[in-house]
Protein backbone atom coordinates (compact mmCIF):
# COMPACT_ATOMS: atom_id res chain seq x y z
CA UNK A 1 0.00 0.00 0.00
CA UNK A 2 2.83 2.40 0.86
CA UNK A 3 4.46 1.76 -2.53
CA UNK A 4 1.14 2.44 -4.33
CA UNK A 5 0.68 5.71 -2.39
CA UNK A 6 4.15 6.86 -3.39
CA UNK A 7 3.42 6.04 -7.04
CA UNK A 8 0.16 8.00 -6.96
CA UNK A 9 1.95 10.98 -5.41
CA UNK A 10 4.63 10.92 -8.12
CA UNK A 11 1.95 10.81 -10.84
CA UNK A 12 0.13 13.77 -9.33
CA UNK A 13 3.33 15.82 -9.10
CA UNK A 14 4.22 14.97 -12.70
CA UNK A 15 0.78 15.98 -13.89
CA UNK A 16 1.07 19.31 -12.08
CA UNK A 17 4.40 20.03 -13.74
CA UNK A 18 3.00 19.02 -17.13
CA UNK A 19 0.06 21.37 -16.66
CA UNK A 20 2.25 24.23 -15.45
CA UNK A 21 4.19 24.13 -18.73
CA UNK A 22 0.94 24.93 -20.53
CA UNK A 23 0.65 28.66 -21.27
CA UNK A 24 -2.82 28.85 -19.72
CA UNK A 25 -3.17 29.62 -16.04
CA UNK A 26 -5.96 30.73 -13.77
CA UNK A 27 -4.80 34.36 -13.85
CA UNK A 28 -4.39 35.60 -17.40
CA UNK A 29 -4.90 39.35 -17.06
CA UNK A 30 -2.64 41.73 -15.14
CA UNK A 31 -3.51 44.43 -12.68
CA UNK A 32 -2.58 47.76 -14.33
CA UNK A 33 -2.13 50.95 -12.38
CA UNK A 34 -4.89 53.43 -13.17
CA UNK A 35 -7.18 50.77 -14.61
CA UNK A 36 -9.92 48.54 -13.26
CA UNK A 37 -10.68 45.30 -15.01
CA UNK A 38 -13.33 42.62 -15.01
CA UNK A 39 -12.51 39.18 -16.38
CA UNK A 40 -15.38 37.55 -18.21
CA UNK A 41 -16.39 34.37 -16.41
CA UNK A 42 -17.38 32.75 -19.68
CA UNK A 43 -14.58 30.98 -21.51
CA UNK A 44 -15.30 30.22 -25.15
CA UNK A 45 -14.29 26.80 -26.44
CA UNK A 46 -14.58 25.18 -29.89
CA UNK A 47 -18.19 24.14 -29.37
CA UNK A 48 -19.46 27.68 -28.72
CA UNK A 49 -17.00 30.01 -30.47
CA UNK A 50 -19.77 30.79 -32.99
CA UNK A 51 -21.56 32.64 -30.18
CA UNK A 52 -18.75 35.20 -30.14
CA UNK A 53 -17.41 35.34 -33.71
CA UNK A 54 -20.06 33.67 -35.79
CA UNK A 55 -18.70 34.48 -39.24
CA UNK A 56 -15.05 33.70 -38.49
CA UNK A 57 -15.35 30.72 -36.17
CA UNK A 58 -14.69 28.10 -38.85
CA UNK A 59 -11.36 29.69 -39.74
CA UNK A 60 -10.27 29.75 -36.10
CA UNK A 61 -11.30 26.12 -35.64
CA UNK A 62 -9.28 25.10 -38.70
CA UNK A 63 -6.21 26.31 -36.77
CA UNK A 64 -7.10 24.09 -33.80
CA UNK A 65 -8.54 26.78 -31.56
CA UNK A 66 -8.48 25.81 -27.85
CA UNK A 67 -10.17 28.60 -25.92
CA UNK A 68 -10.85 32.33 -25.68
CA UNK A 69 -10.63 34.44 -22.50
CA UNK A 70 -11.94 38.01 -22.24
CA UNK A 71 -11.40 40.96 -19.93
CA UNK A 72 -12.58 44.58 -19.98
CA UNK A 73 -10.44 47.43 -18.65
CA UNK A 74 -11.72 50.93 -17.86
CA UNK A 75 -10.21 54.06 -16.32
CA UNK A 76 -11.49 57.28 -14.74
CA UNK A 77 -11.22 59.11 -18.06
CA UNK A 78 -13.98 56.91 -19.45
CA UNK A 79 -11.79 54.85 -21.77
CA UNK A 80 -12.87 51.23 -22.10
CA UNK A 81 -10.58 48.57 -23.54
CA UNK A 82 -11.37 44.94 -24.24
CA UNK A 83 -8.69 42.24 -24.33
CA UNK A 84 -9.30 38.95 -26.14
CA UNK A 85 -6.86 36.07 -25.62
CA UNK A 86 -7.23 33.40 -28.30
CA UNK A 87 -5.25 30.26 -27.60
CA UNK A 88 -4.41 27.60 -30.18
CA UNK A 89 -2.86 24.15 -29.89
CA UNK A 90 0.60 25.04 -31.21
CA UNK A 91 2.63 28.12 -31.94
CA UNK A 92 2.38 27.34 -35.67
CA UNK A 93 -1.41 27.37 -35.47
CA UNK A 94 -1.41 30.63 -33.51
CA UNK A 95 0.96 32.11 -36.09
CA UNK A 96 -1.39 30.87 -38.82
CA UNK A 97 -4.55 32.49 -37.46
CA UNK A 98 -2.68 35.74 -36.83
CA UNK A 99 -1.41 35.88 -40.41
CA UNK A 100 -4.87 35.23 -41.89
CA UNK A 101 -6.06 38.53 -40.43
CA UNK A 102 -2.90 40.54 -41.05
CA UNK A 103 -2.41 42.82 -44.06
CA UNK A 104 0.92 44.26 -45.30
CA UNK A 105 -0.78 47.67 -45.35
CA UNK A 106 -1.24 47.78 -41.57
CA UNK A 107 0.85 49.90 -39.20
CA UNK A 108 3.19 47.39 -37.55
CA UNK A 109 4.65 48.06 -34.11
CA UNK A 110 7.21 46.37 -31.88
CA UNK A 111 5.17 44.07 -29.66
CA UNK A 112 5.18 40.30 -29.17
CA UNK A 113 6.46 38.32 -32.11
CA UNK A 114 4.70 40.80 -34.36
CA UNK A 115 1.76 43.15 -34.05
CA UNK A 116 -0.03 46.06 -35.64
CA UNK A 117 -1.94 49.11 -34.44
CA UNK A 118 -4.95 50.51 -36.28
CA UNK A 119 -7.69 52.90 -35.22
CA UNK A 120 -9.35 51.30 -32.21
CA UNK A 121 -7.49 47.98 -32.47
CA UNK A 122 -4.12 46.46 -31.62
CA UNK A 123 -3.61 42.82 -32.60
CA UNK A 124 -0.46 40.84 -31.96
CA UNK A 125 1.10 37.38 -31.87
CA UNK A 126 2.41 36.33 -28.46
CA UNK A 127 3.54 32.71 -28.07
CA UNK A 128 0.50 30.44 -27.96
CA UNK A 129 -1.80 33.47 -27.90
CA UNK A 130 -3.31 35.61 -30.60
CA UNK A 131 -4.25 38.76 -28.70
CA UNK A 132 -6.74 41.45 -29.74
CA UNK A 133 -6.97 44.70 -27.81
CA UNK A 134 -9.81 46.99 -28.89
CA UNK A 135 -11.64 50.17 -27.87
CA UNK A 136 -14.61 52.13 -29.15
CA UNK A 137 -13.08 55.36 -27.82
CA UNK A 138 -11.33 57.67 -30.25
CA UNK A 139 -8.32 59.94 -30.08
CA UNK A 140 -4.69 59.74 -29.02
CA UNK A 141 -5.46 58.84 -25.42
CA UNK A 142 -7.47 55.83 -26.54
CA UNK A 143 -4.74 54.68 -28.95
CA UNK A 144 -2.09 55.10 -26.26
CA UNK A 145 -4.27 53.08 -23.91
CA UNK A 146 -4.29 50.18 -26.36
CA UNK A 147 -0.49 50.19 -26.44
CA UNK A 148 -0.22 50.46 -22.66
CA UNK A 149 -2.59 47.60 -21.92
CA UNK A 150 -1.24 45.35 -24.68
CA UNK A 151 2.29 45.85 -23.39
CA UNK A 152 1.26 44.91 -19.86
CA UNK A 153 -0.58 41.81 -21.08
CA UNK A 154 2.42 40.70 -23.14
CA UNK A 155 4.76 41.11 -20.17
CA UNK A 156 2.37 39.31 -17.83
CA UNK A 157 1.91 36.23 -20.04
CA UNK A 158 5.68 35.63 -20.26
CA UNK A 159 5.53 33.92 -23.64
CA UNK A 160 8.48 33.30 -25.94
CA UNK A 161 8.09 35.70 -28.84
CA UNK A 162 9.55 33.57 -31.61
CA UNK A 163 9.06 33.21 -35.34
CA UNK A 164 8.54 29.80 -36.99
CA UNK A 165 11.99 28.25 -37.47
CA UNK A 166 11.04 26.87 -40.86
CA UNK A 167 11.27 30.34 -42.42
CA UNK A 168 15.04 30.08 -42.06
CA UNK A 169 14.85 27.61 -44.94
CA UNK A 170 13.03 30.02 -47.23
CA UNK A 171 14.95 32.11 -49.74
CA UNK A 172 15.91 35.55 -48.43
CA UNK A 173 13.88 38.72 -48.86
CA UNK A 174 10.26 37.63 -49.16
CA UNK A 175 7.68 40.36 -49.67
CA UNK A 176 7.19 42.24 -46.38
CA UNK A 177 4.63 40.63 -44.08
CA UNK A 178 3.79 37.92 -46.62
CA UNK A 179 4.70 34.87 -44.51
CA UNK A 180 1.70 32.65 -43.80
CA UNK A 181 0.84 29.22 -42.51
CA UNK A 182 -2.00 27.18 -44.01
CA UNK A 183 -3.20 24.49 -41.61
CA UNK A 184 -5.21 22.48 -44.13
CA UNK A 185 -6.28 22.21 -47.78
CA UNK A 186 -3.25 23.97 -49.22
CA UNK A 187 -3.90 24.96 -52.87
CA UNK A 188 -7.42 23.63 -52.37
CA UNK A 189 -6.38 20.00 -51.91
CA UNK A 190 -7.32 18.00 -48.83
CA UNK A 191 -4.19 15.84 -49.15
CA UNK A 192 -1.89 18.90 -48.92
CA UNK A 193 -1.73 20.34 -45.42
CA UNK A 194 0.31 22.41 -42.97
CA UNK A 195 2.12 24.48 -45.59
CA UNK A 196 4.25 27.49 -44.77
CA UNK A 197 4.22 30.03 -47.57
CA UNK A 198 5.78 33.38 -48.51
CA UNK A 199 5.41 35.71 -51.48
CA UNK A 200 8.30 36.98 -53.59
CA UNK A 201 8.91 39.46 -56.37
CA UNK A 202 11.94 39.30 -58.64
CA UNK A 203 12.32 41.74 -61.52
CA UNK A 204 8.61 42.52 -61.48
CA UNK A 205 7.43 38.89 -61.39
CA UNK A 206 5.33 37.74 -58.45
CA UNK A 207 5.50 34.13 -57.27
CA UNK A 208 5.12 32.07 -54.12
CA UNK A 209 7.38 29.66 -52.26
CA UNK A 210 5.99 26.97 -49.97
CA UNK A 211 7.38 24.32 -47.64
CA UNK A 212 5.58 21.31 -46.20
CA UNK A 213 7.36 19.35 -43.48
CA UNK A 214 6.02 16.17 -41.90
CA UNK A 215 7.15 13.96 -39.02
CA UNK A 216 8.07 11.08 -41.32
CA UNK A 217 9.33 10.92 -44.94
CA UNK A 218 6.56 8.50 -45.93
CA UNK A 219 3.90 11.07 -45.00
CA UNK A 220 5.20 13.75 -47.35
CA UNK A 221 5.84 11.14 -50.06
CA UNK A 222 2.22 10.07 -49.82
CA UNK A 223 1.10 13.68 -50.22
CA UNK A 224 3.29 14.18 -53.27
CA UNK A 225 2.10 10.88 -54.70
CA UNK A 226 -1.53 11.97 -54.43
CA UNK A 227 -0.68 15.30 -56.03
CA UNK A 228 1.02 13.56 -58.97
CA UNK A 229 -1.91 11.19 -59.31
CA UNK A 230 -4.31 14.15 -59.40
CA UNK A 231 -2.21 15.71 -62.17
CA UNK A 232 -2.27 12.34 -64.01
CA UNK A 233 1.49 12.01 -63.82
CA UNK A 234 3.19 8.70 -63.08
CA UNK A 235 6.54 10.01 -61.80
CA UNK A 236 8.23 7.78 -59.25
CA UNK A 237 8.11 9.44 -55.83
CA UNK A 238 11.78 9.67 -54.89
CA UNK A 239 13.89 12.55 -53.59
CA UNK A 240 14.39 15.01 -56.41
CA UNK A 241 12.70 17.60 -58.62
CA UNK A 242 9.19 17.47 -60.07
CA UNK A 243 7.15 19.73 -62.30
CA UNK A 244 3.48 19.18 -61.55
CA UNK A 245 1.03 20.31 -64.21
CA UNK A 246 -1.76 21.46 -61.90
CA UNK A 247 -4.86 22.40 -63.98
CA UNK A 248 -6.02 24.79 -61.24
CA UNK A 249 -2.78 26.39 -60.04
CA UNK A 250 -0.59 26.16 -63.14
CA UNK A 251 2.81 24.48 -63.17
CA UNK A 252 4.15 23.87 -59.67
CA UNK A 253 7.85 23.09 -59.31
CA UNK A 254 8.47 20.78 -56.37
CA UNK A 255 11.54 19.59 -54.50
CA UNK A 256 11.30 16.47 -52.34
CA UNK A 257 13.99 15.73 -49.78
CA UNK A 258 13.43 13.43 -46.81
CA UNK A 259 10.45 14.58 -44.80
CA UNK A 260 10.24 17.96 -46.54
CA UNK A 261 8.59 19.14 -49.74
CA UNK A 262 9.34 22.61 -51.03
CA UNK A 263 7.93 24.28 -54.08
CA UNK A 264 7.53 27.35 -56.24
CA UNK A 265 4.21 28.50 -57.69
CA UNK A 266 3.65 31.02 -60.45
CA UNK A 267 7.24 31.68 -61.52
CA UNK A 268 7.39 31.78 -65.31
CA UNK A 269 10.86 33.21 -65.80
CA UNK A 270 13.18 30.23 -66.14
CA UNK A 271 16.29 31.92 -64.79
CA UNK A 272 14.44 33.16 -61.70
CA UNK A 273 12.88 29.74 -61.24
CA UNK A 274 16.25 27.99 -61.34
CA UNK A 275 17.74 30.56 -58.96
CA UNK A 276 15.07 29.98 -56.33
CA UNK A 277 15.04 26.23 -56.77
CA UNK A 278 18.77 26.32 -56.10
CA UNK A 279 18.22 28.42 -52.98
CA UNK A 280 15.65 25.95 -51.69
CA UNK A 281 17.81 22.91 -52.42
CA UNK A 282 20.74 24.48 -50.55
CA UNK A 283 18.61 24.83 -47.39
CA UNK A 284 16.53 21.64 -47.42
Amino acid sequence: MKRISILITVLIVCSVFAYSSDPVGTELFPEIKGWKYIQNERVYVPSDLWDFIDGAADTYLSYNFIDLHLADYNNDAGINVRVELYRHSTFDNTFGIYTTERSPDYHFINIGSQGYLEEGALNFLCGYYYIKVTTSNQGDDAQNSLVEIAGNVEKYLKQENNWPDIFQIFPPEPMPYSEHYVAENFLGFEFLHSAFIADYNKDGEDFQVFIIRTDKPEEVREMLGKYLKFAKQDDEVLDGLFKIHDPYNGDVDVILKGNTMGGIIGCEDESTLQEYIGLLISKL
